[in-house]
């Protein structure tokens, strides 16, 4: 076994999904950036069936602000402020849980096709994205990008799953791990209206990074 973290990152600039496997010990760690008050020191403990030994915990990373935007001072200014807080929160929060740069492998989800930097989220995502990468190498720790369809079909068979597919995919894969209780609603609520709640979708897309080794293991 060459490192013995995994780090799952589905970078965004709202609404990142982070989770870490931690394969000697066969445990999930998955963090989110709280979008609610009632979601900041959120996590919970789930344990897989005893036979498989398989564990996973829910965790809330610290934020500056509930939202990229902030109050007070011109708009412009304000929105720069704001922008520049969350890129740094987001940063750390991927430095936080992170091991020794020897025992960690960062998978990143790779920009869908269309991605363009003239948008205004296009911009923040490359500019989050060389933000992490330049973190990385300075540390020394080994990444890989994985393209999205490539995610999309390792983890629900076909590359142009939605969100809903994929999260059916993760209770089908991992049942004993269904948080959406955590977030205020319900699987037969998800299904109805055809949307899963941020974060939950972020962190399934970060859990289906770190996945193959999971099952590797």
């Amino acid at each position: 076994m060459a490192h013995r973290f995994v780090l799952g990152l589905d970078l965004s600039f709202r609404s990142p999904g982070i989770t870490l496997l931690d394969r000697q010990a066969r445990h999930l760690h998955c963090f989110f950036f709280p979008a609610r008050k009632r979601d900041i020191g959120l996590e919970d403990l789930f344990v897989a069936d005893p036979e498989k030994r398989i564990g996973a915990r829910v965790h809330s990373l610290q934020i500056t602000a509930l939202t990229p935007f902030g109050t007070g001072g011109s708009e412009q200014k304000v929105k720069k402020h704001a922008e520049c807080l969350r890129f740094r929160d987001i940063l750390r929060g991927v430095e936080q849980v992170m091991h020794s740069p020897e025992d960690t492998l960062v998978i990143i989800e790779g920009y869908a096709y269309g991605t363009g930097s003239s948008s205004s989220s296009g911009s923040k995502l490359f500019g989050l994205g060389a933000l992490v990468r330049q973190s990385l190498w300075e540390k020394g720790v080994h990444w890989e990008v994985v393209a999205p369809t490539a995610v999309k079909k390792q983890f629900s068979g076909t590359g142009r799953a939605d969100k809903l597919q994929m999260y059916c995919s993760f209770r089908e894969k991992l049942p004993w791990a269904c948080f959406l209780h955590l977030f205020g609603t319900r699987f037969d609520v998800v299904t109805e209206v055809g949307r899963v709640p941020s974060p939950v979708d972020d962190i399934v897309d970060s859990i289906a990074l770190v996945s193959p080794y999971l099952v590797r293991d």
